[in-house]
């Protein structure tokens, strides 16, 4: 009797960090009374494709309050170097063993679960190694890639011979440009949406509005070490 082929293992990797140049400490800013990072997670929870969630951090103490909220939520939280963005992905992709890889930024709240179910179902029909949406298409689908694990390999090979940058998702999608099978998914207008922009005023507010919870923790831990 043969057996079932065995499905791949999609791991959404939040990567989030205190050390925003433009607005230190976002990811903990409240929105609707959680902090942003919250509202991420809760909406890839609601993804059908995904069979974990973690949480990529730096070992920069600033960034421990992450790390607190994460094993709130119960989830993997991995720490790795802050200059490299892509070493901490593939510490995380190793460490909770995914065979494809969903990048989220952690400043994205108004993701779509359907549709990063709609991404990932195509990455993997397809047995590609990054996905995108054909050109052209309009939808919410800023802040997350997927991608597969030996598109996250080569790229750290590559890096480490040629020096590449460690944006990650910039090196993703010139090496779906380039070399990796790269898939094209087509956005039905079910997941068709206009960009939401907001005013200078909000994005003012919002600045200087108390992340108390997260941060306060930190000070304390800082005022015990």
């Amino acid at each position: 009797m043969i057996a079932p082929e065995k499905s791949p293992r999609v791991v959404a990797i939040v990567q989030a960090r205190m050390g925003s140049t433009r607005l230190p400490g976002k990811v903990l800013r409240p929105i609707a009374g959680k902090p942003l990072i919250w509202h991420v997670v809760h909406r890839l929870k609601r993804c059908k494709t995904l069979d974990a969630i973690a949480i990529a951090t730096t070992e920069d103490f600033r960034d421990d309050p992450i790390e607190w909220f994460g094993h709130e939520e119960n989830l993997e939280v991995v720490r790795g170097p802050e200059d490299n963005v892509l070493r901490r992905f593939e510490l995380a992709a190793e460490k909770t063993q995914a065979d494809i890889i969903v990048r989220v930024s952690s400043d994205a709240p108004f993701l779509d679960p359907a549709f990063i179910d709609h991404l990932v179902e195509a990455l993997i029909r397809q047995d590609g190694d990054y996905v995108l949406v054909e050109p052209g298409a309009l939808c919410a689908h800023e802040g997350v890639d997927p991608f597969s694990r030996r598109a996250l390999d080569k790229l750290a090979e590559e890096a480490a011979v040629v020096g590449l940058d460690d944006r990650l998702a910039r090196l993703v999608r010139a090496q779906g440009d380039a070399k990796a099978r790269r898939k094209g998914v087509e956005a039905s207008s079910g997941f068709r949406a206009h960009r939401i922009r907001r005013t200078r005023s909000e994005a003012r507010a919002s600045k200087h509005a108390a992340h108390r919870r997260y941060a306060g923790r930190s000070r304390l831990h800082r005022s015990a070490a």
